[in-house]
This record gives structure tokens, C-alpha cells and sequence, in this order.
């Protein structure tokens, strides 16, 4: 089901008020007010989507300093340790596979998937894929 904006509220509100204000607004007195009823629901939904992003917004933010600090630590470790390691010349091998598994492990730093290209279309297919996506051919 489909969200329906604010504006679409408060526009609908404005016009149901409008045309029953200048036809009759002794009769059509209810429809006036349904249209003031329409206007404050769609400024209520302004506002709480505002809100939502607003809290999005931070959300991210957070996450993104979370990564930052993450990562800061991580390094400042890894620097420790391999001070502590590398006053010993049997370890210096042991640092070395040690930051090169960090590296690994990290999700920034995985490897790129292999693609190959379909004889028929020419689209590229992954590695492992047997049939291509576009025209169905058997790669």
C-alpha cells in the first residue's frame, strides 16, 4: 500500500473547505470541517515524517562515528601490539601474517567477484552463474 504525503492532505483539506464554504456553508457545514480535519491530519504527517529523517539522519551519523572510532581503535591496537612484537626478531614474521589477516577480516577490504561474459549477448555474468540473466543462454 502506497503512503500518501502530507500535501495531498492538506490539499484536499483546502479545497473540500473552500467549495463548501462559497456553495453553502450552512448546509455543507460538515464537509467544511472535514476539510479543516483533512489540513491538520496532513500537517501532522509533515511533521512526524520530518521527524523520522531527522532521526534517520542521526541514526547514520552515529553509525558512521561508531565505524570511525572502530577503526581508530582497531589501528591504534594493531600499533601497540606490533611494538610489544617486534622487539623480537622470531616475531617480526608473526606481526606480519597477524596485520595481514586483520586486513583480510575486514569488511572494506574483501575481494572482488570474478565475472566472465555470455558467447550469445556479450552481458557480463558472474563466475559461478551457469545461466546468463539477460537472454537465458547455458554459459
Amino acid at each position: 500500500m502506497t503512503k500518501i504525503h502530507g500535501i495531498a492532505y492538506i490539499l484536499v483539506g483546502a479545497i473540500v473547505s473552500f467549495v463548501s464554504w462559497k456553495i453553502n456553508f450552512n448546509n455543507l457545514i460538515i464537509f467544511f470541517y472535514a476539510g479543516i480535519a483533512f489540513g491538520v491530519i496532513g500537517l501532522f504527517k509533515i511533521f512526524i515524517d520530518l521527524a523520522r529523517k531527522n532521526e534517520d539522519s542521526k541514526k547514520q551519523a552515529n553509525e558512521k562515528q561508531h565505524h570511525i572510532r572502530h577503526a581508530g581503535g582497531q589501528n591504534a591496537q594493531n600499533m601497540r601490539n606490533s611494538a610489544n612484537i617486534q622487539s623480537h626478531p622470531r616475531a617480526q614474521s608473526a606481526t606480519h601474517v597477524q596485520q595481514h589477516n586483520q586486513k583480510q577480516a575486514h569488511p572494506h577490504n574483501q575481494t572482488k567477484q570474478q565475472y566472465k561474459r555470455c558467447q550469445n549477448c556479450g552481458n557480463t555474468v558472474r563466475m559461478h552463474d551457469n545461466f546468463c540473466p539477460n537472454c537465458g543462454y547455458n554459459v
